[in-house]
């Protein structure tokens, strides 16, 4: 199997960095080491001999309950990921910098994806962090101008929980201007969950669209191999 990337927390600033501290690294890197296998570098590339950027599940991880509001529909639950392949992107609307080109990124890449044969389906959710200022009327509005035919899901900070920590997504509120205003501390991360709602991989940012391709095409592949062995 191919290697992928671990996500990498970053600020959402104009002016980009890849933590707020040293102990927020420290907490995503720990959260990804209880589930993930870090991957050594092959033999003849530069770099120590186990990549911390370089995290591979060993084992598909299943996603467990949780239940969140589709933005203009009803409930959206675990249930609804069996029987298709999902992208799944962490971000809110007042982001300055990353999630509007993803959220594009994610509309090319389904595009791509669902123009070649496949087994099952594939849908695209966009879950926000900031539930206080993503309502569901600014969520709707933002997505309509920001990305086509993908899910806007929102709900408290408790039911976003209950889905972001078992993926793996930590997001920090920062300070508060004088206006109020705030930034939110969040991986970049297009997470894969498969058809039978397990997380497989997670795509981080900088993100590389032809190689998202290539590691999507393996991984439906050794699915759809494992299902008919």
């Amino acid at each position: 199997m191919g290697e992928l990337t671990s996500p990498q927390p970053r600020r959402t600033t104009r002016y980009p960095r890849l933590v707020t501290t040293g102990a927020y690294a420290l907490l995503v890197l720990a959260c990804f080491l209880a589930g993930y296998l870090l991957i050594p570098i092959p033999e003849g590339e530069p770099g120590p001999g186990v990549s911390l950027e370089r995290i591979r599940l060993p084992e598909p991880q299943p996603v467990g309950d949780f239940t969140l509001q589709e933005v203009g529909g009803g409930a959206y639950d675990r249930r609804r990921l069996l029987g298709q392949w999902t992208l799944v992107y962490f971000g809110y609307s007042h982001c300055p910098d990353v999630c509007r080109p993803t959220l594009s990124l994610l509309t090319d890449l389904a595009r791509t994806l669902r123009a070649r044969p496949r087994t099952s389906p594939l849908e695209v959710l966009f879950v926000t962090v900031d539930p206080t200022r993503d309502t569901p009327g600014v969520l709707g509005a933002y997505l309509a101008g920001a990305a086509r035919d993908v899910i806007g899901l929102w709900g408290n900070e408790t039911q976003i929980a209950a889905l972001a920590t078992q993926l793996g997504i930590l997001h920090l509120p920062g300070k508060r201007d004088a206006a109020g205003n705030y930034l939110i501390d969040h991986p970049a991360t297009i997470l894969v969950i498969d058809p039978e709602a397990r997380l497989r991989a997670g795509f981080p940012f900088p993100h590389d669209p032809q190689w998202i391709i290539e590691q999507m095409t393996d991984i439906e592949r050794e699915f759809d191999a494992g299902r008919a062995g």
